[in-house]
């Protein structure tokens, strides 16, 4: 049960780091500690609701989860207000979040690894799979693109007459469509998605260059992101876990 135990809790995080800290929160923590204790006490109350129907000793777990987490998004902070590192912003955020996904993995294997949990949502592992993919290609997937490729975005785009974050939909239910053609095993139908969607923008990409390189970009880091997701939730990471704490 360590992988899918490790899996539960990549989960919570994604759920806690992200879809629980609004865009406001995230803003207003830099410049206020208050802010930062705010997502420290949410993010463990995700932790310790979910741990305490399913781990033995939840608590301790939490505790040291929460409690790392807030230090490390402490001192993210604090060199984010460094002018230095402010500019590399895209570096500070893959950082953070290996080191977090980085505890999670050691210290949840460690613990699973002498403990047996026979829980029943631990035993449906596919769908701990399938849930968790869902979630990293949601609003995880859509920072790391901001994140990495922003810098691309024409000057000239950043105030179109679009619907508000209709792009991170957009992309989203892209992510999404393909990610289950992949498990399906029809992965090559997602040309017909790709084909759709350049036919909507067909006008802006034969008359702006710098927006079809933006589109194109954008394109392809969502389709790499979505296979690299489904190798390391599917493939990869379960084979490596099972060698390393089995």
């Amino acid at each position: 049960m360590t992988y899918e135990l490790i899996l539960m809790y990549i989960g919570l995080h994604l759920l806690a780091d992200f879809y629980l800290q609004p865009e406001k929160l995230s803003c207003l923590k830099m410049k206020n500690y208050l802010y930062l204790l705010v997502h420290g006490f949410i993010y463990f109350f995700v932790f310790l609701v979910i741990g305490f129907f399913i781990v033995e000793k939840y608590f301790v777990i939490t505790l040291v989860l929460g409690v790392s987490h807030l230090l490390i998004d402490l001192i993210k902070t604090l060199l984010l207000r460094i002018r230095v590192i402010s500019k590399r912003k895209d570096l500070v955020f893959m950082i953070d979040q290996i080191i977090h996904f980085a505890i999670i993995l050691i210290l949840i294997g460690l613990y699973a690894k002498n403990h047996v949990h026979n829980h029943v949502l631990l035993k449906h592992y596919l769908w701990l799979q399938v849930i968790v993919s869902i979630l990293f290609i949601g609003k995880p997937s859509n920072i790391i693109i901001k994140e990495l490729f922003g810098k691309f975005k024409p000057q000239d785009n950043e105030n179109t007459n679009e619907f508000p974050k209709a792009g991170s939909a957009i992309g989203f239910l892209e992510r999404a469509i393909l990610l289950f053609c992949i498990i399906m095993g029809y992965a090559s139908a997602f040309g017909f998605i790709i084909a759709a969607k350049s036919i909507a923008r067909y006008e802006k990409i034969k008359d702006d260059k710098q927006f079809s390189e933006y589109y194109l970009i954008g394109t392809l880091a969502s389709v790499i992101l979505t296979f690299f997701i489904y190798l390391v939730s599917f493939i990869i990471f379960k084979q490596k876990i099972e060698n390393i704490f089995l």
